[in-house]
């Protein structure tokens, strides 16, 4: 969702990989100023919660002193993993499915789409039932369990 904001200005972090104090100070010297375009930039921390406790410390300040020419977005799993200080200098937004049967049906059509894309017959409805059932609302476990009921 985050990459949808600013699609043409988004720099992509993966924090699971990146995220000591260095990362943080990359992106302090780096986007310090504008766009050349005079647009907003997206500076997307994906897996935040991965963060060292000394990155954390440092992109509370590096978040606002960049804010000017740049927005900040991050992701967790974990968010109780991140510090007090942290969660407190952004807008928390959780993404909370709740399962109805219209939601169900519009998964199994992806699903569907996803297997005869990827070259396999369409599955089986009590196949498609099952795996939504039992994966939801983990859309990537559902794609993975997918791709074993039908291989």
């Amino acid at each position: 969702m985050a990459k949808l904001i600013n699609p043409e200005n988004t720099v992509f972090i993966n924090c699971s990989t990146n995220n000591s104090i260095d990362t943080i100070r990359w992106i302090e010297s780096e986007f310090v100023s504008g766009v050349v375009t005079g647009d907003r930039r997206l500076l997307l921390l994906d897996e935040a919660d991965n963060l060292t406790t000394d990155a954390q410390a440092a992109i509370r300040a590096v978040s606002e002193e960049l804010a000017i020419h740049n927005d900040f977005v991050l992701t967790a799993n974990d968010p109780n993993k991140l510090s007090e200080a942290v969660r407190s200098r952004f807008l928390p937004l959780k993404f909370d499915l709740e399962e109805s049967d219209e939601l169900s049906s519009e998964i199994k059509i992806l699903l569907k789409r996803i297997a005869l894309l990827e070259g396999f017959s369409s599955p089986d409805e009590d196949v498609l039932e099952g795996i939504v059932r039992e994966t939801f609302p983990d859309l990537r476990r559902m794609i993975k369990t997918l791709q074993f009921e039908i291989n």
